[in-house]
């Protein structure tokens, strides 16, 4: 196990200067509080004992926290597993462990393969998965004892793994599949089960498509199930199937089609937009010309555009040959452009916002049942 300094001190430093901003504004206080005591109260985080403040050199931590606002959901806290002392943080003194996860194209073609499309996500994910007890005390935090910004301050711990924790994706996505493979021996679950379940969840996404509503009502009901057993909630379920969703209870439905109602509704797959009743995908990007200056906000602007399979490669590829040039110009990252590269840039913003128009059909074969018996995708390279 890691042996850490004792950064204690900086972290109560940080601590005390989001103290006084606090102070200054009672209502923010109040809300912070709400979202790092949930910790608390839903025993994800617990008060270190009288007993264990001091333990031996170098198995403790502390980590700073600090909140990040977000227009349609409450205030989030993050914990700073990065903070360096002496050169030493939780997130470089930690393994990261074996990649786990399944192909994220695997996934998004699975999803496209036929009609009836299920989406959902697992709740709080990294938060539904325990760490052992002896990691405890590396993540310690600091907070008001009784918490009023006049008591004392004090060491709580998480008992949780964190979203940004280095080891955190692979620690969760071993729990989630032994969860799904326990749920054999149970007999929740078939074998054919638990290998469509596995291939159908990328990280806390779950994306699949079915041959009709009464396969997919199947699967997910033994999916929601057979997670339940190990704490994981898989929830916020979509679909362009009203019967699948009328099927699924209310309160595991997405609130934004929580009255099945499907018409003039989109949501994001992967990070590709999907409208429900139409079954497309489309892309909208509004990218600011005034804001590419340089080659630094210009691959900002390349890197903001998510394509996870592919689907309009012909439309960023222009901009990659703008920024390769401003590579073998030797351009400094925060030189400004030559004009003739800004108009470049401009006539792709100029085409990137044509594909507000474009509309992918979700499945591959169309909307209507097909003959087909069977596919192959033949590959060719050298």
């Amino acid at each position: 196990s890691p042996s850490m300094p004792n950064n204690r001190p900086v972290v109560l430093h940080r601590f005390l200067s989001l103290d006084k901003k606090f102070r200054k504004d009672p209502s923010y206080f109040a809300e912070y509080k709400e979202a790092l005591e949930s910790y608390i109260n839903t025993g994800k985080a617990e008060r270190v004992p009288t007993d264990e403040i001091r333990t031996e050199p170098g198995k403790v931590n502390y980590l700073p926290h600090h909140s990040v606002a977000h227009p349609r959901k409450s205030l989030r806290i993050v914990f700073d597993t990065s903070l360096k002392t002496q050169g030493k943080s939780l997130s470089n003194q930690t393994y990261s462990g074996p990649d786990l996860l399944q192909s994220l194209v695997g996934v998004f073609i699975r999803f496209r393969l036929y009609l009836v499309a299920v989406a959902g996500d697992i709740e709080k994910f990294y938060h539904s998965v325990f760490l052992p007890p002896e990691d405890y005390d590396f993540h310690r935090f600091l907070w008001y004892s009784d918490g009023t910004l006049n008591s004392k301050i004090v060491d709580f711990r998480l008992m949780i793994h964190l979203f940004g924790g280095n080891s955190s994706q692979g620690c969760c996505s071993l729990a989630l599949l032994d969860c799904i493979k326990r749920a054999v021996t149970t007999k929740i679950l078939t074998n054919n089960q638990v290998e469509i379940i596995i291939r159908s969840l990328y990280s806390d996404d779950f994306l699949r498509s079915f041959i009709c509503t009464e396969a997919a009502v199947h699967t997910v009901g033994r999916a929601i199930e057979a997670l339940e057993q190990g704490g994981f909630v898989l929830t916020k379920f979509v679909s362009n199937d009203k019967a699948f969703l009328e099927y699924i209870p209310p309160e595991k439905r997405s609130p934004d089609v929580g009255d099945t109602i499907l018409t003039d509704k989109t949501g994001t797959v992967l990070g590709v937009q999907w409208s429900y009743e139409d079954d497309n995908l489309f892309f909208a990007y509004d990218l600011p010309l005034e804001e590419i200056k340089t080659k630094r906000s210009l691959l900002s602007a390349v890197a903001s555009i998510f394509d996870p399979v592919g689907l309009i490669s012909f439309a960023v590829i222009p901009a990659k040959l703008i920024l390769q040039n401003a590579f073998r110009r030797k351009l400094n990252w925060d030189d400004p452009l030559p004009e003739d590269m800004v108009c470049d840039i401009q006539k792709w913003i100029d085409n990137l916002k044509r594909l507000q128009s474009l509309r992918i059909p979700r499945p591959y074969q169309g909307f209507e049942q097909s003959l087909v018996q069977s596919r192959e995708l033949h590959l060719f390279s050298d």
